[in-house]
């Protein structure tokens, strides 16, 4: 009994270890490449945005409050705004901190990538989709984006994750996964628009 115990640890400790593994080669790829972006416009848009409060946010993004910022206007879901705002708060407005915000919503959408992958096929099927995620060339250049795209990419892991362990008939609580599902779709709606094809989708 104990020996079997201690292979289920020793089992699980390498599953983390793996999930950490590939998670860490994508934020390391994401790293190397952050000092190469360049500040595109949109990103401006997003950085004199999240100067503003929440509440101003919201209506600046609805077009009821107006800012002659010298950017263009933004009609973004505000989601990603609040982040980068509470984000900003902490540890400052600097272009390598706000780009640090993407780098670790890939590093989770990853480990979800990887669960999920894991759940559904195995453990080589989930090491291979998370890498295949994590260094994309497409997900490496978003990740360090001052945008809402990285954290559209975490939401949609996490309602990917969530829906695979709904349908899994060994699950004991698909209420609780159901719920689950159910605030990753909400918050992939309050980040981009396309978060309503996502929770459609699912």
């Amino acid at each position: 009994m104990m020996i079997e115990s201690a292979a289920k640890t020793g089992t699980r400790w390498r599953i983390i270890m793996l999930a950490l593994a590939c998670a860490a080669a994508g934020v390391t790829a994401s790293v190397l490449f952050l000092p190469r972006q360049s500040l595109w416009n949109d990103e401006a848009t997003q950085l004199v945005g999240i100067t503003l409060d929440p509440w101003s946010q919201v209506r600046w993004l609805a077009d009821y409050e107006n800012h002659d910022f010298g950017v263009p206007d933004d009609r973004m879901p505000p989601l990603s705004y609040w982040i980068d705002w509470g984000w900003s708060r902490l540890f400052g407005m600097s272009e390598p901190a706000m780009r640090s915000v993407g780098v670790v919503a890939v590093g989770l959408a990853t480990l979800l990538v990887f669960g999920a992958g894991r759940r559904a096929w195995g453990t080589p099927a989930g090491v291979a989709a998370a890498l295949l995620l994590a260094l994309s060339p497409g997900v490496v250049v978003t990740s360090v984006e001052i945008r809402a795209y990285p954290l559209f990419l975490a939401t949609s892991a996490g309602l990917f994750y969530c829906l695979i362990r709904l349908l899994d008939e060994d699950e004991s609580r698909p209420t609780s996964w159901l719920a689950a599902m159910t605030l990753f779709a909400v918050a992939g709606c309050y980040t981009h628009f396309f978060g309503v094809v996502a929770a459609g989708g699912a």
